[in-house]
C-alpha cells in the first residue's frame, strides 16, 4: 500500500513540475529532476547484496525502471518539447553479504553483514526536445563526479 502511495506521490510531483515548465515564459524549458529513494527502496526490508556491484546494478535498474515509468506518459506530447528530460536520484540503504575466512565448527563460514548504502542516477531524456543533449551532457558530470567521490571514500 505505501509503495503504491509513493508511486503516486511521485507522479504528481512529476505533473507538478512539468506544469511549472509548460506554464513559464522565457524560454519555458527545463529538466525535471525527482529523488525517487523512497519509491525504489524495497518495502519494510533492507536490500541485501553480496557486492556493491550487485547492489549498484540493481538499484540501477529499479530506478531506471521506476524512472521510465513514472515520465513516459509525461513527455510524450508535442507541447512537452520544452520538457528536456526527467533526472532521477536514489539512495538506497543495503547491507552487504561477506563471508568470513573464519570457519564454524560445522566448517561452514561465518556470514556477517556490513551497512552500506548505494546512490544511483539515471535520466531519461525527451527525444522530442531539441535540447536532449544538454540532458545527456548533465548525467555524464554528474557520474564522473560520483566516480571521483566513490574512489576517495573507498578504503
Amino acid at each position: 500500500m505505501q509503495a503504491a502511495s509513493d508511486a503516486e506521490s511521485a507522479q504528481g510531483c512529476l505533473k507538478e513540475a512539468r506544469d511549472q515548465v509548460l506554464n513559464a515564459t522565457n524560454p519555458g524549458i527545463g529538466i525535471i529532476a525527482l529523488d525517487l529513494s523512497l519509491l525504489i527502496r524495497p518495502p519494510n526490508s533492507v536490500l541485501e547484496k553480496a557486492s556493491l556491484l550487485e547492489a549498484s546494478e540493481c538499484a540501477g535498474h529499479l530506478l531506471q525502471r521506476h524512472l521510465t515509468d513514472l515520465s513516459s506518459e509525461m513527455i510524450t506530447g508535442v507541447e512537452d518539447r520544452r520538457i528536456v528530460g526527467v533526472l532521477g536520484r536514489a539512495r538506497i540503504p543495503l547491507m552487504l553479504r561477506r563471508q568470513s575466512l573464519i570457519l564454524t565448527t560445522q566448517g561452514e563460514p561465518y556470514t556477517f553483514f556490513t551497512p552500506f548504502a548505494v546512490g544511483e542516477i539515471s535520466a531519461v531524456v525527451n527525444r522530442a526536445s531539441p535540447h536532449g543533449m544538454v540532458l545527456e551532457s548533465i548525467g555524464r558530470l554528474i557520474y564522473s563526479s560520483l566516480e571521483r567521490e566513490m574512489k576517495v571514500c573507498r578504503p
